[in-house]
């Protein structure tokens, strides 16, 4: 059996908006790129119930990265089962179309787990960006609460918590742990840790957690996983070794106006490549967009040095037509630099 995944690539964010489009969140395109790469996961162990739990397809091979406690329980049990249904919608779940999947790795650290489907998926291709997670930025959680079909929640991040840890204030209930958590341009964020709840010695209320994507690139680094590679024009792959850290950025502008005519206002986003690294391709993938002038243009500078993308947006101060933004994913492949030769070499 053949599965198809398609895993929007996430890296880098423009986000500008006007004063009016800051109120709006519009997860919709984030939802129907990231549900095809969602696992519905069931742990059975013999002799107890079945226990639940969601995961994400990280690559081509199979891979699916989880939260250690959904499957912790089955680790190294002979009568145990771990079964998932990928991006699973509809409300009648039916199991026996499930995939089995073994554990390859599980995180001496971190709430984190790998494990492995039996069938390869061709064309699932993530990469895992390093992000900066903004307190108040808005997010959703992909996951499959108590074995149902597919249910996102959302809600805002929170703080920063230990060990690689974010707070957040989406409102997530048991069976749902191991659920990627996105942000509003489609970038992998995390993954769920940690449920909605009480604290047991205060019994104050208790955020949902989610482990941060530095942790997990840590981490996955550590085993060599690979996490896949985008590719451009022409079907080339991204030559290797390549990395594709995440530029975020957001900008509000508000227009002071009192009257007058729509006015289009350019805006240059100039980012630069990790220590050691240059930019070798890269590229624009619009999101979402309102009173956009033209298309979103991207110049690589200085061999590489840096990347810039300009865009226009037509802002006016008329009540109810000064809704302007764009939001979308600034798409870069890096290299390491070659060294300088030694002397006398």
């Amino acid at each position: 059996m053949t599965t198809r995944l398609k895993v929007a690539l996430s890296i880098g964010t423009i986000l500008v908006l006007t004063a009016l489009a800051a109120q709006v969140v519009d997860f919709s395109t984030v939802l129907a790129a990231n549900t095809p790469s969602t696992v519905l996961l069931r742990v059975e162990i013999a002799g107890r119930p079945p226990g639940y739990g969601s995961g994400y397809v990280l690559d081509d091979a199979g891979n699916v990265l989880t939260a250690k406690h959904v499957v912790a329980a089955a680790q190294g049990k002979p009568n145990s089962l771990i079964t998932g249904l990928v991006g699973w919608e509809m409300p009648s779940v039916d199991f026996s179309q499930a995939i089995p999947l073994a554990i390859t790795y599980v995180s001496p650290r971190y709430d984190l787990a790998v494990l492995k489907f039996d069938t390869p998926f061709k064309g699932a291709k993530t990469t895992l960006a390093a992000m900066t997670i903004r307190k108040g930025e808005p997010v959703t959680v992909m996951g499959y609460p108590g074995g149902n079909h597919l249910s996102p929640r959302f809600g805002n991040v929170s703080a920063p918590e230990a060990d690689g840890a974010f707070s957040m204030t989406a409102v997530v209930g048991r069976g749902i742990s191991g659920s990627p958590v996105f942000g509003l341009s489609g970038t992998l964020l995390g993954i769920l840790t940690a449920e909605t709840g009480k604290d047991t010695k205060t019994g104050d209320d208790r955020l949902a957690q989610f482990l941060g994507i530095d942790a997990v690139r840590d981490e996955l680094k550590s085993i060599n996983l690979p996490l896949g590679f985008p590719t451009f024009a022409g079907g080339k792959p991204a030559p290797r070794p390549t990395i594709n850290p995440g530029y975020p950025v957001s900008e509000t502008k508000k227009d002071a106006r009192k009257t007058g005519e729509f006015e289009s206002r350019t805006y240059s986003k100039t980012f630069k490549p990790e220590n050691g690294y240059r930019i070798s391709s890269a590229g624009f993938e619009t999101l979402s967009s309102a009173r956009v002038v033209g298309t979103p243009a991207v110049r690589l500078q200085d061999a590489g040095a840096a990347v810039t993308v300009d865009f226009t947006l037509q802002t006016s101060p008329v009540d109810g037509q000064n809704v302007a933004w764009l939001t979308g994913n600034v798409i870069t492949v890096q290299q390491l630099r070659t060294p300088p030769p030694r002397e006398g070499k």
